[in-house]
């Protein structure tokens, strides 16, 4: 049986895991500056006139709960793209070898 801490696949430097991480985190702020713009967009589309933005708290109130909910796992996805980048361009592995060792996933 493999084992998925002593894999051979791709490269495995200090280096590589540092720079994943500064990845991982800048497109982790990408993702919530694009969240945030998206809410003062909802909060300025908005006709009624009792929505705001609360720049001290940084939140947009009376919104649609759905959709600020909806939006603000856009920072999580763009996290999740930028992990998949630095794992399959720097560590030159799949993503899935960080899951299991094996052909398929059980």
């Amino acid at each position: 049986m493999k084992n998925y801490l002593n894999v051979e696949e791709g490269k495995n430097s200090w280096k590589r895991y540092v720079s994943t991480t500064i990845l991982a985190s800048v497109f982790m702020l990408l993702g919530s500056i694009i969240y945030i713009i998206a809410e003062i967009i909802m909060v300025a589309a908005d006709e009624s006139g009792k929505s705001y933005f609360d720049f001290d708290s940084g939140v947009a109130v009376g919104i649609n709960a759905n959709l600020d909910f909806l939006l603000s796992h856009i920072m999580y996805i763009c996290w999740i793209f930028g992990l998949w980048i630095g794992i399959r361009f720097i560590h030159k592995r799949k993503m899935k070898s960080l899951i299991t060792a094996n052909k398929r996933v059980n």
